[in-house]
This record gives structure tokens, C-alpha cells and sequence, in this order.
């Protein structure tokens, strides 16, 4: 942010005093038929009662674990 000429001071303190601000929760799902857990953070805790399932991103080691013996899901993570 120093770094940036031309912005006004106030807007650099906003900026300093927000940048990865974020309040929340860090919670854990446990996983069917598994010793293992799925930690997530969100900041909206209050809608967690709803859930009916979690999706993880194509890199997530849990989805690269399943596309092992699935080949669709495995060319749709590669795509």
C-alpha cells in the first residue's frame, strides 16, 4: 500500500485495517466410512444447520483421491 501513489491516505488506512479481515468459524465435517475430517471456514455459521453435502475444489486432495477409480470425474477434473 505504500507503494501506491496517487491514493488518498484515508483510503490506504481503510485499506490496511480491512485487508484479510475476515470473522467467522473454522468447522469440521467428518467424512462417511472415514477416520479422517474436512475442516471449512465460513463466515455465515448461522446456515450450516441446512447443509445437505460439501463440495471440495478439483485440486483437493479428497477429489483427487476419488477420481483414482472414477475415469468421468477423473477428465472432469483435468478439464
Amino acid at each position: 500500500l505504500d507503494q501506491l501513489d496517487g491514493w488518498p491516505d484515508q483510503v490506504k488506512a481503510m485499506q490496511r485495517n480491512w485487508i484479510g479481515k475476515s470473522r467467522g468459524v473454522q468447522m469440521t465435517f467428518g467424512l462417511k466410512d472415514r477416520d479422517d475430517s474436512l475442516e471449512i471456514y465460513t463466515t455465515r455459521p448461522d446456515t450450516v444447520m441446512g447443509v445437505s453435502y460439501v463440495a471440495v475444489a478439483a485440486g483437493h486432495p479428497l477429489a483427487k483421491e476419488a477420481a483414482e477409480n472414477n475415469a468421468e470425474l477423473a477428465a472432469f477434473i483435468e478439464e
